[in-house]
């Protein structure tokens, strides 16, 4: 493609710029092809693709700051709660299941509450034991059980071995995680166990 030049003959048209690189094109070099790109038709795509790449960076950016945002504040709730620990309904403890990132991530065994934000790959979203988070699982504990319909609180008619096994993970998780609280009722069949 030619165009008329300003002694009115025929120059060659906008350079790709692959002899100049190849030439040791130098910054004013590339700011020429970058200006003739921009007064070309290929402007108004630079331009939607400019901004394409501007707002994709600026939800990223978002993003990660609402995420360090929301760990920051559930952290500062953890530390609240540990100094000050208090009584929870089942409704409040399950606001604490790891679903809002904003809050501690908590679980009760045998009533007590404990703030498991430290073993979030365990008992966090993806984690293996996510079906305790947030509740009290004091059953699933005992029957060393991941079943959804065993994570509650009522040991009625679990048997000695399980209870002690029971005992067994109450001993080693209030041991290695910090207590918050406790969950109002505590737990079900217990009394016979001297709990």
């Amino acid at each position: 493609m030619t165009s008329e030049g300003a002694d009115g003959k025929g120059a060659a048209g906008p350079s790709t710029g692959a002899d100049d690189v190849s030439s040791g094109a130098t910054m004013s070099d590339a700011a020429s092809i970058f200006s003739s790109l921009a007064q070309s038709d290929y402007a108004p795509i630079l331009t939607a693709f400019g901004v394409v790449l501007v707002s994709l960076r600026a939800i990223s950016f978002y993003k990660e700051w609402s995420h360090a945002k929301a760990l920051t504040q559930a952290a500062r709730e953890a530390a609240e709660l540990e100094a000050n620990p208090r009584i929870f309904t089942a409704v409040e403890l399950h606001q604490y299941n790891g679903c809002d990132l904003a809050k501690p991530l908590l679980l009760s065994i045998k009533g007590r509450v404990l703030n498991v934000n430290s073993g979030e790959e365990y008992y966090g979203r993806g984690g293996a034991y996510k079906i305790m988070a947030g509740k009290d699982a004091s059953k699933a504990f005992a029957m060393m059980s991941l079943k959804e319909e065993d994570a509650h609180n009522d040991l009625t008619g679990v048997d000695d071995d399980h209870l002690q096994i029971l005992d067994d993970w109450y001993d080693k998780l209030s041991k290695k995680y910090p207590t918050v609280g406790e969950l109002q009722g505590g737990c079900k069949g217990l009394e016979r166990h001297g709990a």
